[in-house]
């Protein structure tokens, strides 16, 4: 009965041991540390083992018991106790000693960040400033604020733990792309965020030019009267950029392929990362960090006419919510109503939001970066037409919200995560760290 009951001690004070370790596992600390916090949580269960074996895979002597492929966040601790016998002691045999051994997990986990990589990532700069233009800035790496999203996101990757966690790369302008797919090697997923480049489409066309214009956005420059682009200084370069343009807009004015914010195309290739039978992972914890400094307004289908002038692509209300299918429930359930003919890029984005959380279970994370995804129009109430947001203190009013903010706390509430507006990129860092450090915490309570 006394080993009985000591050993059921013994077992909880190493499964307590075990989740302890992991919990370091999980922040990255070295085996010391591990070792440290097993024995802690040993004496404090009123166990005490100097000599207890704390062990995670060592890939110089590889245990397949926790050196397992694909890797796993395994802790292994082993302690040992001794009873003190009462009848027993009457034949000789005054003690005897226990054992016992725990596994413990820490669940790897697989994030995909997607990142808004169109025009606007240079809007930090000046109008009249060359860095202004993705064609100058992107060789140089100095495109603003898109620099401080990759060094956020490279911040972030450092607090991972590789191999055990995954990154895969989603960027999206007029169209999504992936960038690179899961990969457990931390030095490929910072060169590929190192890499990252803010869209450049090439420049606009002649306007005299007798080809029918290519559908799209691209760079236009100031011209002179003949239509040439001014190059005054000759290095090949338009002396004065004014943004992207679309020519195909001017001639049929319908805008489908002219914006460059794909949210729902981002989303729905970061739920696609997680279906890839090559890198298909179920034990894995599912996780999509989104950032965007806009609204939905790329389509995957063509644009409703009644979107064809600003905001393109995106009806006026950023609460209006339209099903393409009329048995989409989770759509539906949202409080959209069945109108393909007015479904538009903003109701497609939150279709994929639902297919990322609800279809994938994965978590989203989601960013809003600068003015523009709280400033897009319309800036009324809502409920209430003649009364101006600024009238209002901001944050009090959910309906004052722009398109692009209601967007992200759409998907972070149905992703079960969290939305977070930065300013301006010097406080992405920060936010990548906290997202960070709530992964940690979910993982070990």
């Amino acid at each position: 009965g006394l080993v009985y009951l000591n050993h059921g001690k013994l077992r909880r004070a190493v499964d307590a041991a075990a989740l302890a370790a992991t919990a370091q596992f999980r922040e990255g600390y070295d085996t010391d540390d591990l070792q440290k916090a097993a024995l802690e949580f040993l004496v404090l269960n009123g166990i005490n083992d100097p000599s207890a074996i704390v062990e995670v895979c060592d890939p110089n002597d590889p245990d397949p018991a926790i050196c397992t492929d694909p890797p796993r966040k395994l802790v292994r601790v082993h302690a040992t106790s001794i009873v003190k016998l009462t009848f027993m002691s009457v034949l000789g045999i005054h003690e005897t000693s226990i054992s016992a051994t725990a596994v413990s997990e820490a669940a790897s986990m697989d994030v995909v960040l997607v990142i808004d990589a169109s025009e606007s990532m240079t809007y930090d700069a000046a109008r009249d400033d060359p860095m202004f233009d993705p064609g100058q800035c992107n060789p140089l790496d100095n495109c603003h604020p898109f620099k401080e999203v990759k060094a956020a996101a490279a911040a972030f990757v450092d607090q991972l733990y590789f191999p055990y966690d995954r990154v895969a790369i989603v960027t999206f302008d007029d169209k999504a792309r992936t960038d690179l797919s899961f990969s457990d090697n931390k030095a490929a997923v910072l060169a590929a965020i190192n890499g990252l480049e803010v869209v450049d489409p090439g420049v606009c066309p002649h306007p005299d030019s007798t080809s029918p214009p290519v559908p799209g956005p691209c760079r236009e420059y100031e011209r002179d009267a003949a239509g040439d682009i001014i190059d005054a200084d000759g290095d090949g370069v338009g002396d004065v950029y004014k943004g992207f343009d679309c020519p195909v807009y001017h001639l049929t004015g319908n805008p489908d392929t002219c914006p460059t914010t794909a949210i729902g195309q981002g989303l729905k290739f970061a739920g696609n990362e997680f279906g890839n039978k090559d890198t298909f992972r179920q034990e894995a914890l599912w996780v999509v960090i989104l950032l965007t400094d806009g609204a939905a307004n790329a389509p995957t289908l063509a644009c409703p006419n009644n979107t064809w002038t600003n905001p393109y692509c995106r009806d006026l209300s950023p609460t209006t919510r339209h099903c393409f299918q009329d048995d989409n429930e989770s759509c539906l359930a949202a409080g959209g109503v069945y109108w393909p003919e007015r479904y538009d890029a903003d109701d497609f984005a939150r279709d994929m939001a639902d297919f990322v959380s609800e279809d994938q279970k994965a978590l989203i994370f989601t960013i809003g970066l600068g003015d523009l995804v709280r400033t897009s129009v319309p800036r009324l109430r809502i409920n209430d037409p003649t009364q101006k947001c600024t009238e209002v203190p901001y944050d009090a009013v959910e309906d004052c919200y722009g398109a692009g903010e209601q967007l992200m706390r759409y998907a972070a509430d149905v992703g079960g995560g969290k939305y977070y507006y930065a300013p301006s990129g010097n406080q992405l860092r920060a936010i990548f760290l906290d997202i960070a450090q709530y992964l940690a915490t979910r993982l070990t309570q």
